[in-house]
């Protein structure tokens, strides 16, 4: 027993609690095993500082007790029994003497704890149960799309293709790197095009002979065909490599289509030949030239995806406007004979009858692209995987698709709706897709559109990532329809322009109205696209004006909106230079979305897109070559440069 008496171990007691258990052990002169052991002791009770201090005092006085009672140090340490369960049993006493918030809110970390572990192990099991599902599961191709477009051209006859003889043009034509990049083929000004395509007069002629047979005759796949690979190899053009080059099967996403850019580069030669011919005065050779145009234009759409169409749609824009400079420039040059035969080609115009912009044939990609990121059960449903992560990426050209990592990846297999889910979502945004583009656009206004839809998709983090697919494909298609609407009324423009024309030869004046040119000339009145109302058709003197009134919805009296650009002169001076803004003109998004724009500008609120003020100007064309092939446009917005605007 300790000889110290209740006051002075209490007064002694509170004293070391404010020591460190390390210096209490030092000041105790107990023997050394003793010493030790109380030190593991309390460094295994884990307790906090003041605790381990009461500890170890408490300790100090058992074994002083010990000692006092004849005890040695070796009994004292056997007699104390397995110093970690000892250290188990402090801990346990003394923190049962601790505050009761304190033991609440320990228990409720120990729960929490718990939770989050068995969360964690389910997390790990369910991820576990998805990584198999994902890296296990296998498309299964089955049906070959690219044959089923390839089929019907091998069973053409060989004078029924136009293909060979394209690429008898192409070689004739010798391009060179630097007629791909200036303005136009040989030279910055219009008139060395034209001894270009003068020096290449065979060749048109090839193109011409093409462009006058039904089909193109072009089989498609992943690498060019053989014939146009030679000569873009022999351009010294390069080839990327395609990882389906040597797949029987390929995906319709790794299609090329090289031919495009060379039938629209042939398309941009035969207007400058036009126009030479013209100045010429041979105009059975412009009006050849345009015929052949839109030749091209009916081959571009050959394979019905959407990027022919678009290529196609950019090359009939070239022909209406090079027929709009002709009668600009030369109106005399076109027999009336020769303008009845355009105007009856262009109002035929496509030949297969179907849309300027045909949506429908995206169709097919979507059902491709079912078969190959989807297993197949058998009953029209599936899961995603591994395999159609990767056929995203790649179809959309390396954009990052959400858990398109190899972590990420069997997440996005748990949260991607199923092959059934997302075919009745496809069906519900294709659905509306199909009315929208069917729908003239002065009738759009308040209609649901798959822009919109995707959109509220988008906005919910869920949503964008079930649907992924859908979100990924159809925004694009719902804004390419817009293309062939503006086509169509360039198409019908024209047209008119080339009545005005057959009307004032007969008449010896211009006409009143265009009513004056119904029926004998035209069918019927061509509308303004954007309002469904007719187009502005407006004399002055000996002149007219015929305009839409473009993205505004407001009549400016036929003038483009105005763009003020920085451009350097030839003296290597910096001016502000206006120019038209052809493309602001064009950018349609409706009555609604226009009078929010204009409503916000009022309020000082304006929107991040306003409506631009003016008008699509189609008569008159221009004329000034030269100031053109400066330029980039003329001072009416029409486009010189090889690169033709798809919208």
């Amino acid at each position: 027993m300790s000889n110290a008496s209740p006051q002075a171990s209490g007064a002694s007691k509170t004293a070391s609690h404010r020591e460190d258990a390390a210096a209490l052990i030092g000041a105790s002169d107990l023997p050394e095993p003793i010493a030790s052991l109380i030190g593991r002791v309390v460094r295994s009770t884990r307790l906090w500082k003041r605790e381990q201090s009461e500890v170890t005092q408490e300790l100090i006085a058992h074994f002083a007790d010990g000692l006092d009672s004849g005890a040695s140090a070796d009994d004292l340490v056997r007699s104390f029994g397995d110093p970690k369960a000892a250290a188990r049993l402090i801990r346990r006493a003394m923190k049962r003497k601790r505050p009761l918030a304190w033991r609440a809110f320990a228990t409720a970390v120990r729960g929490t704890a718990t939770v989050m572990a068995c969360v964690l192990a389910l997390f790990l099991l369910t991820y576990a149960v998805l990584f198999v599902r994902y890296h296990t599961g296998r498309p299964q191709i089955k049906r070959n799309f690219t044959e089923d477009i390839n089929a019907p051209v091998r069973a053409l006859a060989a004078e029924e293709r136009a293909w060979p003889i394209y690429v008898e043009a192409i070689r004739a034509l010798e391009y060179r790197p630097e007629h791909t990049q200036t303005r136009f083929y040989g030279g910055d000004t219009w008139e060395e095009a034209a001894v270009f395509a003068k020096s290449r007069a065979d060749a048109l002629e090839l193109i011409r002979r093409a462009a006058s047979r039904a089909h193109l005759g072009y089989e498609v796949g992943p690498t060019p065909e053989p014939a146009l690979r030679e000569v873009l190899s022999a351009r010294g053009e390069p080839q990327g490599v395609n990882p389906f080059s040597n797949d029987p099967n390929p995906p319709l996403y790794a299609l090329q289509l090289p031919y495009l850019s060379e039938l629209r580069k042939m398309g941009l030669l035969l207007s400058v030949d036009a126009r030479a011919a013209a100045r010429e005065e041979d105009g059975a050779r412009a009006a050849a030239d345009v015929h052949a145009m839109l030749g091209l234009a009916e081959h571009a759409r050959a394979v019905p995806v959407l990027i022919s169409d678009l290529v196609s749609v950019a090359i009939l824009e070239r022909t209406l406007l090079t027929v709009r400079e002709l009668l600009a420039e030369t109106p005399n040059v076109l027999d009336d004979e020769m303008l009845r035969d355009l105007s009856h080609r262009l109002g035929s115009f496509p030949r297969d009858g179907g849309a300027f912009v045909r949506v429908g044939g995206e169709r097919r990609y979507i059902e491709d692209l079912f078969q190959r990121i989807y297993t197949d059960d058998g009953h029209g449903d599936g899961r995603i995987t591994r395999e159609g992560i990767r056929n995203l990426e790649l179809m959309t050209s390396g954009t990052d698709v959400p858990g398109g990592g190899s972590l990420m990846g069997p997440l996005a297999g748990g949260i991607v709706a199923g092959r059934k889910e997302m075919r009745r979502k496809f069906d519900e945004l294709w659905a509306i897709m199909e009315t929208e583009s069917q729908t003239p656009l002065w009738l759009r206004d308040g209609m649901d559109s798959s822009d919109s839809a995707v959109e509220q998709l988008r906005a919910s983090r869920f949503a964008s990532w079930r649907y992924l697919p859908a979100v990924l494909l159809i925004p694009s298609l719902g804004r390419a329809a817009v293309s062939g609407e503006l086509a169509r009324m360039s198409r019908d423009a024209t047209l008119a322009c080339i009545g005005v024309e057959l009307f004032r030869r007969r008449e010896g004046r211009l006409p009143a109205s265009l009513e004056e040119l119904v029926p004998s000339i035209l069918p019927t009145i061509p509308l303004d696209r954007f309002t469904g109302e007719p187009l502005r058709y407006v004399r002055d003197g000996a002149a007219y004006r015929l305009y839409g009134v473009g993205a505004d919805l407001d009549d400016d009296g036929g003038r483009w909106p105005v763009l003020y650009v920085e451009v350097e002169t030839e003296s290597g001076e910096r001016v502000i230079e206006e120019q038209p803004d052809e493309s602001g003109a064009r950018k349609f998004r409706g009555r609604s979305a226009v009078d929010e724009a204009r409503r916000a500008a009022a309020a000082g609120q304006p929107t991040g897109w306003q409506p631009a003020d003016g008008d699509i100007l189609y008569w008159p064309a221009s004329t000034d070559f030269d100031q053109r092939s400066r330029r980039g446009r003329s001072e009416h917005g029409a486009l010189a440069a090889p690169a033709f605007q798809t919208n």
